[in-house]
Protein backbone atom coordinates (compact mmCIF):
# COMPACT_ATOMS: atom_id res chain seq x y z
CA UNK A 1 0.00 0.00 0.00
CA UNK A 2 2.84 2.39 0.89
CA UNK A 3 4.68 1.54 -2.33
CA UNK A 4 1.54 2.25 -4.39
CA UNK A 5 1.14 5.64 -2.65
CA UNK A 6 4.76 6.54 -3.40
CA UNK A 7 4.41 5.52 -7.04
CA UNK A 8 1.22 7.57 -7.35
CA UNK A 9 2.96 10.62 -5.96
CA UNK A 10 5.86 10.17 -8.40
CA UNK A 11 3.37 9.89 -11.28
CA UNK A 12 1.66 13.12 -10.17
CA UNK A 13 4.99 14.95 -10.06
CA UNK A 14 5.94 13.62 -13.49
CA UNK A 15 2.62 14.74 -14.96
CA UNK A 16 3.03 18.19 -13.40
CA UNK A 17 6.50 18.57 -14.91
CA UNK A 18 5.26 17.53 -18.33
CA UNK A 19 2.36 19.99 -18.22
CA UNK A 20 4.75 22.79 -17.30
CA UNK A 21 7.18 21.87 -20.07
CA UNK A 22 6.36 23.77 -23.30
CA UNK A 23 8.37 21.20 -25.28
CA UNK A 24 6.58 18.17 -23.80
CA UNK A 25 5.12 15.67 -26.25
CA UNK A 26 1.30 15.43 -26.00
CA UNK A 27 1.42 11.61 -26.09
CA UNK A 28 3.70 11.61 -23.04
CA UNK A 29 1.24 13.81 -21.14
CA UNK A 30 -1.65 11.53 -22.14
CA UNK A 31 0.23 8.41 -21.00
CA UNK A 32 1.06 10.02 -17.65
CA UNK A 33 -2.59 10.98 -17.17
CA UNK A 34 -3.65 7.39 -17.90
CA UNK A 35 -1.00 6.03 -15.52
CA UNK A 36 -2.19 8.35 -12.75
CA UNK A 37 -5.82 7.36 -13.29
CA UNK A 38 -4.85 3.68 -13.16
CA UNK A 39 -2.93 4.12 -9.88
CA UNK A 40 -5.74 6.08 -8.24
CA UNK A 41 -8.30 3.45 -9.27
CA UNK A 42 -6.05 0.75 -7.89
CA UNK A 43 -5.77 2.46 -4.50
CA UNK A 44 -9.52 3.15 -4.39
CA UNK A 45 -10.43 -0.48 -5.05
CA UNK A 46 -7.79 -1.80 -2.69
CA UNK A 47 -9.08 0.43 0.13
CA UNK A 48 -12.62 -0.69 -0.62
CA UNK A 49 -11.67 -4.30 -0.07
CA UNK A 50 -9.52 -3.55 2.96
CA UNK A 51 -12.39 -1.78 4.73
CA UNK A 52 -13.92 -5.19 5.35
CA UNK A 53 -10.80 -6.30 7.19
CA UNK A 54 -9.74 -3.24 9.13
CA UNK A 55 -10.07 -3.16 12.92
CA UNK A 56 -12.06 0.03 13.26
CA UNK A 57 -15.10 0.15 15.54
CA UNK A 58 -17.05 -3.03 14.93
CA UNK A 59 -14.33 -4.35 12.65
CA UNK A 60 -14.08 -7.74 14.32
CA UNK A 61 -17.84 -8.23 14.10
CA UNK A 62 -17.73 -7.35 10.40
CA UNK A 63 -15.08 -9.99 9.91
CA UNK A 64 -17.19 -12.60 11.65
CA UNK A 65 -20.23 -11.66 9.57
CA UNK A 66 -18.19 -11.66 6.35
CA UNK A 67 -16.82 -15.15 6.82
CA UNK A 68 -20.14 -16.50 8.07
CA UNK A 69 -18.71 -18.16 11.18
CA UNK A 70 -18.76 -17.36 14.86
CA UNK A 71 -15.15 -16.43 15.27
CA UNK A 72 -15.18 -15.89 19.01
CA UNK A 73 -11.59 -15.45 20.14
CA UNK A 74 -11.88 -18.09 22.82
CA UNK A 75 -12.68 -20.76 20.22
CA UNK A 76 -9.78 -20.58 17.79
CA UNK A 77 -6.77 -18.61 16.56
CA UNK A 78 -5.96 -18.07 12.88
CA UNK A 79 -2.20 -18.19 12.27
CA UNK A 80 -0.13 -17.28 9.22
CA UNK A 81 3.50 -18.46 9.28
CA UNK A 82 5.55 -17.37 6.29
CA UNK A 83 8.96 -16.95 4.70
CA UNK A 84 9.01 -14.71 1.63
CA UNK A 85 11.25 -12.85 -0.80
CA UNK A 86 11.10 -9.87 1.57
CA UNK A 87 13.35 -11.66 4.07
CA UNK A 88 15.17 -14.28 2.01
CA UNK A 89 16.90 -13.94 -1.40
CA UNK A 90 14.94 -15.69 -4.14
CA UNK A 91 17.73 -18.17 -4.87
CA UNK A 92 17.69 -19.24 -1.19
CA UNK A 93 13.92 -19.60 -0.85
CA UNK A 94 14.01 -23.03 -2.45
CA UNK A 95 15.67 -24.35 0.72
CA UNK A 96 12.68 -23.23 2.80
CA UNK A 97 10.17 -24.88 0.49
CA UNK A 98 8.49 -28.06 1.68
CA UNK A 99 9.69 -31.27 0.06
CA UNK A 100 6.11 -32.57 -0.09
CA UNK A 101 3.31 -30.08 0.59
CA UNK A 102 0.74 -32.76 1.46
CA UNK A 103 3.06 -34.37 4.02
CA UNK A 104 3.87 -30.91 5.40
CA UNK A 105 0.18 -30.18 5.94
CA UNK A 106 -0.23 -33.51 7.71
CA UNK A 107 2.74 -32.67 9.95
CA UNK A 108 1.27 -29.32 10.96
CA UNK A 109 -2.06 -31.03 11.69
CA UNK A 110 -0.28 -33.25 14.23
CA UNK A 111 0.54 -30.23 16.41
CA UNK A 112 -1.78 -30.21 19.43
CA UNK A 113 -5.07 -28.33 18.84
CA UNK A 114 -4.36 -27.63 15.15
CA UNK A 115 -7.53 -28.40 13.21
CA UNK A 116 -6.88 -26.96 9.72
CA UNK A 117 -3.91 -26.18 7.48
CA UNK A 118 -3.42 -24.76 3.97
CA UNK A 119 0.00 -24.15 2.42
CA UNK A 120 0.80 -21.70 -0.41
CA UNK A 121 4.18 -22.38 -1.99
CA UNK A 122 5.65 -20.43 -4.93
CA UNK A 123 9.06 -19.26 -6.13
CA UNK A 124 8.78 -16.10 -4.01
CA UNK A 125 7.04 -17.31 -0.84
CA UNK A 126 6.16 -20.25 1.38
CA UNK A 127 3.17 -19.66 3.66
CA UNK A 128 1.19 -21.85 6.06
CA UNK A 129 -2.32 -20.86 7.17
CA UNK A 130 -3.21 -22.70 10.36
CA UNK A 131 -6.29 -22.84 12.57
CA UNK A 132 -5.62 -23.66 16.20
CA UNK A 133 -8.47 -24.36 18.61
CA UNK A 134 -8.44 -22.50 21.93
CA UNK A 135 -9.47 -24.20 25.14
CA UNK A 136 -12.72 -22.77 26.48
CA UNK A 137 -12.82 -20.83 29.70
CA UNK A 138 -10.49 -18.24 31.20
CA UNK A 139 -6.79 -18.95 31.00
CA UNK A 140 -4.26 -16.88 32.98
CA UNK A 141 -2.24 -14.47 30.84
CA UNK A 142 0.99 -16.24 31.72
CA UNK A 143 -0.29 -19.49 30.28
CA UNK A 144 -1.46 -17.72 27.14
CA UNK A 145 2.03 -16.31 26.53
CA UNK A 146 3.72 -19.63 27.23
CA UNK A 147 1.26 -21.37 24.98
CA UNK A 148 1.86 -18.89 22.18
CA UNK A 149 5.62 -19.39 22.35
CA UNK A 150 5.18 -23.15 22.44
CA UNK A 151 2.99 -23.06 19.33
CA UNK A 152 5.51 -20.94 17.42
CA UNK A 153 8.31 -23.31 18.42
CA UNK A 154 6.26 -26.29 17.25
CA UNK A 155 5.52 -24.61 13.91
CA UNK A 156 9.22 -23.83 13.45
CA UNK A 157 10.25 -27.39 14.30
CA UNK A 158 7.67 -28.82 11.89
CA UNK A 159 8.77 -26.44 9.14
CA UNK A 160 12.44 -27.34 9.53
CA UNK A 161 11.64 -31.07 9.57
CA UNK A 162 9.77 -30.82 6.25
CA UNK A 163 12.27 -28.65 4.35
CA UNK A 164 15.84 -29.16 3.18
CA UNK A 165 17.56 -26.37 5.07
CA UNK A 166 21.26 -25.79 5.42
CA UNK A 167 22.69 -25.53 8.93
CA UNK A 168 23.13 -21.75 8.67
CA UNK A 169 19.47 -21.37 7.69
CA UNK A 170 18.37 -23.45 10.68
CA UNK A 171 20.50 -21.43 13.09
CA UNK A 172 19.06 -18.15 11.74
CA UNK A 173 15.54 -19.43 11.11
CA UNK A 174 13.87 -17.06 13.57
CA UNK A 175 15.34 -14.07 11.68
CA UNK A 176 13.56 -15.00 8.44
CA UNK A 177 10.40 -16.59 9.85
CA UNK A 178 7.30 -14.42 10.33
CA UNK A 179 4.16 -15.31 12.32
CA UNK A 180 0.93 -13.31 12.37
CA UNK A 181 -2.49 -13.97 13.88
CA UNK A 182 -6.16 -13.14 13.35
CA UNK A 183 -6.81 -9.66 11.86
CA UNK A 184 -3.24 -9.29 10.59
CA UNK A 185 -3.75 -12.51 8.64
CA UNK A 186 -6.90 -11.23 6.91
CA UNK A 187 -5.22 -7.99 5.86
CA UNK A 188 -2.12 -9.74 4.53
CA UNK A 189 -4.15 -12.36 2.68
CA UNK A 190 -6.21 -9.76 0.82
CA UNK A 191 -3.04 -7.93 -0.21
CA UNK A 192 -1.64 -11.23 -1.43
CA UNK A 193 -4.75 -12.22 -3.38
CA UNK A 194 -5.02 -8.82 -5.09
CA UNK A 195 -1.39 -8.99 -6.16
CA UNK A 196 -0.16 -6.09 -4.01
CA UNK A 197 2.24 -8.26 -2.02
CA UNK A 198 3.91 -9.80 -5.07
CA UNK A 199 7.36 -8.99 -6.42
CA UNK A 200 5.53 -7.87 -9.55
CA UNK A 201 2.39 -5.96 -8.51
CA UNK A 202 -0.77 -7.52 -9.92
CA UNK A 203 0.86 -10.81 -10.84
CA UNK A 204 -1.85 -13.32 -11.77
CA UNK A 205 0.10 -16.46 -10.86
CA UNK A 206 -0.27 -15.95 -7.09
CA UNK A 207 -4.07 -15.79 -7.48
CA UNK A 208 -4.00 -19.12 -9.28
CA UNK A 209 -1.71 -20.58 -6.60
CA UNK A 210 -4.16 -19.52 -3.87
CA UNK A 211 -7.00 -21.34 -5.64
CA UNK A 212 -4.89 -24.45 -6.19
CA UNK A 213 -3.73 -24.45 -2.55
CA UNK A 214 -7.21 -24.42 -1.04
CA UNK A 215 -8.43 -27.03 -3.54
CA UNK A 216 -5.52 -29.32 -2.62
CA UNK A 217 -6.20 -28.91 1.11
CA UNK A 218 -9.91 -29.59 0.58
CA UNK A 219 -9.14 -32.78 -1.32
CA UNK A 220 -7.14 -34.15 1.64
CA UNK A 221 -9.56 -32.73 4.25
CA UNK A 222 -6.84 -30.53 5.73
CA UNK A 223 -9.04 -27.43 5.41
CA UNK A 224 -12.36 -26.94 7.15
CA UNK A 225 -15.01 -24.36 7.99
CA UNK A 226 -12.62 -21.53 8.88
CA UNK A 227 -10.05 -21.72 6.10
CA UNK A 228 -12.64 -22.60 3.47
CA UNK A 229 -14.55 -19.42 4.36
CA UNK A 230 -11.36 -17.35 4.51
CA UNK A 231 -10.13 -18.48 1.09
CA UNK A 232 -13.52 -18.46 -0.66
CA UNK A 233 -14.46 -14.98 0.61
CA UNK A 234 -11.05 -13.48 -0.11
CA UNK A 235 -11.01 -14.95 -3.62
CA UNK A 236 -14.40 -13.32 -4.32
CA UNK A 237 -13.28 -9.93 -3.00
CA UNK A 238 -9.94 -10.08 -4.80
CA UNK A 239 -11.65 -11.05 -8.06
CA UNK A 240 -13.83 -7.94 -7.87
CA UNK A 241 -10.84 -5.73 -7.07
CA UNK A 242 -8.73 -7.21 -9.85
CA UNK A 243 -11.51 -6.91 -12.43
CA UNK A 244 -12.43 -3.33 -11.56
CA UNK A 245 -8.87 -2.00 -11.12
CA UNK A 246 -7.34 -3.98 -14.03
CA UNK A 247 -4.35 -4.55 -11.77
CA UNK A 248 -3.37 -7.71 -13.62
CA UNK A 249 -3.34 -6.25 -17.12
CA UNK A 250 -0.05 -6.00 -19.03
CA UNK A 251 1.92 -7.30 -16.04
CA UNK A 252 5.46 -8.47 -16.77
CA UNK A 253 6.70 -11.75 -15.34
CA UNK A 254 9.87 -11.95 -13.27
CA UNK A 255 11.49 -13.51 -16.31
CA UNK A 256 10.52 -10.52 -18.46
CA UNK A 257 11.91 -8.09 -15.91
CA UNK A 258 15.18 -10.02 -15.50
CA UNK A 259 15.78 -10.14 -19.26
CA UNK A 260 14.91 -6.46 -19.65
CA UNK A 261 17.44 -5.55 -16.94
CA UNK A 262 20.07 -7.69 -18.67
CA UNK A 263 19.36 -5.98 -21.98
CA UNK A 264 19.69 -2.54 -20.42
CA UNK A 265 22.69 -3.19 -18.16
CA UNK A 266 24.64 -6.00 -19.84
CA UNK A 267 23.79 -5.25 -23.44
CA UNK A 268 22.70 -8.79 -24.34
CA UNK A 269 21.46 -9.26 -27.88
CA UNK A 270 21.00 -12.00 -30.45
CA UNK A 271 24.75 -12.17 -31.12
CA UNK A 272 25.80 -12.97 -27.57
CA UNK A 273 25.49 -16.30 -25.81
CA UNK A 274 24.13 -16.27 -22.26
CA UNK A 275 24.79 -18.64 -19.36
CA UNK A 276 21.73 -18.93 -17.12
CA UNK A 277 22.68 -20.13 -13.64
CA UNK A 278 19.86 -21.85 -11.78
CA UNK A 279 17.25 -24.53 -12.47
CA UNK A 280 14.38 -23.38 -10.28
CA UNK A 281 11.02 -21.81 -11.10
CA UNK A 282 12.39 -18.30 -11.62
CA UNK A 283 15.18 -19.58 -13.86
CA UNK A 284 12.46 -21.29 -15.88
CA UNK A 285 10.65 -17.95 -16.31
CA UNK A 286 13.88 -16.28 -17.46
CA UNK A 287 14.59 -19.14 -19.89
CA UNK A 288 11.08 -18.85 -21.34
CA UNK A 289 11.50 -15.11 -21.97
CA UNK A 290 15.00 -15.61 -23.41
CA UNK A 291 13.63 -18.21 -25.79
CA UNK A 292 10.74 -15.98 -26.84
CA UNK A 293 13.20 -13.16 -27.57
CA UNK A 294 15.39 -15.44 -29.65
CA UNK A 295 18.47 -15.34 -27.39
CA UNK A 296 20.94 -18.24 -27.41
CA UNK A 297 21.63 -19.51 -23.88
CA UNK A 298 22.75 -22.48 -21.81
CA UNK A 299 21.63 -23.48 -18.33
CA UNK A 300 23.66 -24.76 -15.41
CA UNK A 301 22.86 -25.51 -11.79
CA UNK A 302 24.12 -23.38 -8.92
CA UNK A 303 25.55 -26.57 -7.44
CA UNK A 304 28.32 -28.28 -9.36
Amino acid sequence: ETGIDDLTEETKQKLERLKNDPDAIPDDIKRSEEDLKYMENLIENFNFGMNVFRTAKGGREKLREWFGVKMAEENFVLINARITFQNVPLHKLVHFAFKDVTIARESFMKINDVSECVIIQTASRVEAYIVMNRPKGDIPDGRRIDGKNLVINKIQETWIANAELEQWDIEHFDQTFEVYTNTDVYQHFLRLATGLDSIVVGKEEIFDEIKESINAARSTKHSGTILNKLFDSTIRIATNIRNSSKVGENVLSMGDIAVKMAEENAGIDGKKKVLLIGTGEIAGMVAKTMNQNGYAFEITSQQI
